[in-house]
């Protein structure tokens, strides 16, 4: 957003130091004051304290095809760990900051906390239109016995946001839980994309007029592509 470009060249400007834009989204303010001001005291609260956990990021899955990220403490091994599933689409944008701290806190406590990319998105392999919901349920279980291989936990708690909570939910049969948090699952697929839809077709109508005036851009469609706030998914995924 604007703010955040004018808070990254405000730090640059009064500090000398160039801050990345996904750090805007993905820390907290204390964070981004401890990457502005390097060597500067150690704030006082624990609410303030610098993360003391480390963050590896590696590819598994199918021919290494999925992007994971696991935060965790010193300890080797332990005892239970978390499996964090983000939503899907334009909905995981929105989350990116409260499940980075969500991890952080987790691993602070000594609790392994894992993400991962479902295949077709952000860093995993594919387009977004590669994606399915079989696909996707496939991803879970994949990144469930990742975190174990990982970690060594006995016990594994899953929590899902949105649509990926419905994914979880259906791996139930096949894998052994020891909890799951639903985040506001979707019930019901069908009012989920129309939602999705009827957001697309306002962006729509509000973006493509001056789109067109400026660039000659046209509302071209792809067939067996749908396109919803930004994301290009198959047909049959929706």
């Amino acid at each position: 957003s604007l703010l955040s470009v004018q808070l990254i060249a405000r730090i640059e400007r009064e500090t000398g130091t160039a801050v990345e834009g996904i750090a805007v989204l993905r820390e907290t303010l204390s964070a981004l004051a401890a990457i502005a001001r390097p060597g500067t005291a150690a704030p006082q609260t624990a609410e303030e304290a610098p993360p003391s956990t480390r963050r590896q990021g590696f590819y598994f899955g199918p021919s290494g095809s999925l992007y994971g990220s696991l935060e965790r403490n010193s300890a080797p091994t332990a005892e239970r760990a978390v499996l964090v599933c983000a939503p899907v689409g334009a909905e995981e944008i929105r989350t990116t900051f409260i499940i980075a701290l969500l991890m952080r806190r987790l691993a602070d406590a000594g609790i392994p906390a894992m993400r991962f990319d479902l295949y077709g998105s952000r860093d995993s392999a594919g387009d977004n239109a590669d994606g399915s919901p079989a696909r996707w349920r496939d991803d879970v279980l994949a990144a469930r016995t990742t975190l174990i291989e990982r970690t060594r936990a006995r016990a594994i708690v899953g929590i899902g946001f949105r649509y990926s909570a419905t994914l979880l939910a259906h791996t139930a049969a096949e894998a052994t839980w020891s909890a799951m948090v639903l985040v506001d699952p979707v019930v019901r697929g069908a009012a989920f994309i129309d939602e999705q839809i009827a957001a697309e077709t306002e962006r729509r109508s509000r973006a493509l007029p001056t789109l067109s005036r400026l660039f000659g851009r046209r509302d071209e469609r792809v067939a067996g592509i749908e396109e919803i706030l930004g994301y290009r998914w198959a047909a049959r995924a929706v």
